[in-house]
C-alpha cells in the first residue's frame, strides 16, 4: 500500500490535467499539513451563523487545502458573462478567519462586456478535508473538480471493481478540458493492465503519450503491460525511455522516488 501511495502521489505530480497547480499539489498538502500543526486544527463554527455571509467575505471565507488549493478554487470560478476568470492574484494575509487561522485575500479578475470587474475574494487554506462546491459571491458557478473522479476510480480499482473504475475515468475524461489528456489515458490504461486486457493498456498508454510524451509513469507501465504480453523487446525499450524521461524532467524528485521504490528501481535503472 505505501509504495502505491507514493506511486499515485509522484504520479499526480507529473501529470496532465497537470498544470502548475496538480504538479505542485504534492508540495501544497506538505505545506498545508505544517501549517495546521503550526495553528492547530480549525476551530469549530456554527455553520448556520457562518451562512449568514457570503461565501469569500471576511466573515465567510472559502475554505480550501493549501496554496494548491486556493488557486485551484479561483481557476474554477465561473465569471457572471458564464467565462472563467481572468486572472487572479495574492494580495496577501488578512486577518485571523472565523476558524482561527491566517486568511488569504486574492483580487480575481472577470472580464466582461462591461469591461474588467475586479472581486475580492477571502479563503482559509487550513482545511485540508473539506472541498467547497459554491462559488464565491459575485460568481454564478464553481466548475466540477475533475480529480475527484480519478480518485474514486483509484479506490474502485483497489478493490477489484474495474467497471465501476472504468466510469469513473469516463467521468473525468468528460469533465476534464485540458489539452494533455495523460492523465484519462493513464488510469484508463493502469485499470485496463489490471483487467488483464494488455493490449487496451498498451494503446491507452500511447494515446497518452502522443499528448504528454515527457511522462515517465507512461512509459513504465506501457513496458509493464508489454512485459506481461510477451513483448520483452518492447518492455525493456519503455523500461529505458522511462528512466531517460524521469532524469531529464525532475532528476532529484525521480531519484527519490526510485530510492523508494526499489522493485520499480531495478526494471528502470541501467544495467
Amino acid at each position: 500500500m505505501f509504495k502505491l501511495i507514493t506511486i499515485l502521489a509522484f504520479a499526480i505530480t507529473l501529470s496532465s490535467c497537470a498544470t502548475n497547480t496538480t504538479k505542485t499539489k504534492e508540495k501544497d498538502e506538505d505545506l498545508s499539513s505544517a501549517l495546521t500543526g503550526l495553528f492547530g486544527e480549525p476551530k469549530k463554527v456554527d455553520e448556520k451563523k457562518l451562512e449568514k455571509f457570503p461565501l469569500g467575505s471576511e466573515k465567510n471565507p472559502v475554505r480550501v487545502a493549501g496554496p494548491g488549493g486556493q488557486r485551484d478554487y479561483l481557476s474554477r470560478l465561473v465569471c457572471d458573462n458564464n467565462e472563467p476568470v481572468s486572472a487572479f492574484e495574492r494580495m496577501g494575509s488578512a486577518g485571523m478567519s472565523p476558524f482561527g487561522s491566517i486568511m488569504d485575500i486574492y483580487e480575481v479578475i472577470c472580464d466582461t462586456n462591461k469591461g474588467v470587474v475586479k472581486h475580492s475574494v477571502y479563503l482559509d487554506m487550513y482545511h485540508g478535508d473539506y472541498d467547497e462546491t459554491r462559488p464565491a459571491v459575485g460568481f454564478i458557478a464553481l466548475k466540477p473538480n475533475c480529480w475527484i473522479p480519478i480518485k474514486k476510480a483509484i479506490e474502485f480499482r483497489e478493490q477489484k471493481n474495474f467497471n465501476a473504475a472504468l466510469e469513473q475515468i469516463e467521468l473525468h475524461n468528460q469533465c476534464d478540458t485540458s489539452k494533455e489528456r495523460m492523465s484519462y489515458y493513464y488510469h484508463l490504461g493502469w485499470t485496463y493492465a489490471e483487467m488483464g486486457e494488455f493490449i487496451k493498456a498498451i494503446d491507452a498508454y500511447s494515446e497518452g503519450l502522443k499528448t504528454q510524451p515527457n511522462y515517465p509513469f507512461a512509459y513504465w507501465r506501457r513496458g509493464l503491460a508489454y512485459e506481461k504480453f510477451g513483448k520483452a523487446v518492447e518492455a525493456q525499450a519503455d523500461y529505458k525511455k522511462a528512466y531517460e524521461v524521469g532524469m531529464e524532467g525532475n532528476p532529484e524528485k525521480f531519484k527519490e522516488f526510485l530510492n523508494q521504490n526499489p522493485d520499480i528501481a531495478k526494471k528502470l535503472m541501467p544495467q
